[in-house]
């Protein structure tokens, strides 16, 4: 029964989180349908803006979302960690790092 019940919930959620990114035309607009539709905003809004930064690309996400996240890791460790991990080409790096210039 209880694994039944998260996987029927993590269905729930990358339904939403598709669904919301299917029924807008941009990375903020995906992400705000999905969170002011309640319930497991936290949860959904995280699928639904990786989904939706995938599509979209990482200079449609806002650059005010951005400030709030460097906020927690404010030399942008982390992600370029994973994109040197995985072997992402270097213009990627330097697009992200451009990008991140914003809010240092």
């Amino acid at each position: 029964w209880y694994q039944r019940r998260v996987r029927g919930y993590a269905c729930d959620n990358i339904a939403t989180a598709l669904h919301c990114v299917y029924h807008t035309d941009s990375y903020e607009q995906a992400v705000l349908r999905c969170i002011n539709r309640c319930g497991d905003a936290d949860t959904v809004g995280s699928v639904t803006g990786q989904i939706a930064g995938a599509l979209y690309g990482l200079t449609s996400i806002p650059k005010s979302a951005l400030e709030c996240v460097m906020k927690w890791d404010p030399d942008a460790e982390l992600p370029l960690r994973v994109f040197k991990m995985f072997g992402i080409n270097e213009s990627f790096v330097e697009l992200v790092e451009s990008h991140l210039d914003c809010c240092s």
